[in-house]
């Protein structure tokens, strides 16, 4: 049996095994694994994610769902990002935004101003 060491995954003759980590997914939908950055759906922001690193493939993972994979990026700084992940991050952002700074206005009859006088 012999034993070789390509990019922290170790394979065994006629045999992978694969490399997990645990990471956080970071408030900008993005997962740091190996000194580089790749994306996340925006609406894992901020959950804890398992990191499978399967030959040159990771796949991330948030309650047992695979919630992204990417190619693994070579060298360190880089970002792998996936314009889908993003799709409805605006929207949602506006909506929140309008509900929260919208004003709520109190409609009365006029003869309660009257009354009042």
């Amino acid at each position: 049996m012999q034993l070789h060491d390509y990019h922290r995954t170790f394979f065994i003759e006629g045999y992978m095994t694969r490399k997990e980590e645990m990471r956080k997914v970071s408030r900008d939908c993005y997962v740091s694994y190996r000194g580089n950055r790749y994306s996340v759906p925006w609406k894992y922001a901020g959950r804890e994610c398992r990191i499978i690193e399967e030959s040159s493939i990771i796949k991330i993972e948030i309650d047992s769902i695979v919630a992204a994979s990417h190619e693994i990026i070579t060298g360190t700084g880089r970002i792998s990002r996936k314009k889908e992940h993003f799709e409805g991050l605006l929207k949602a952002v506006r909506e929140e935004n309008l509900a929260i700074y919208e004003q709520h206005v109190e409609t009365r009859d006029l003869k309660r101003y009257e009354e009042v006088i």
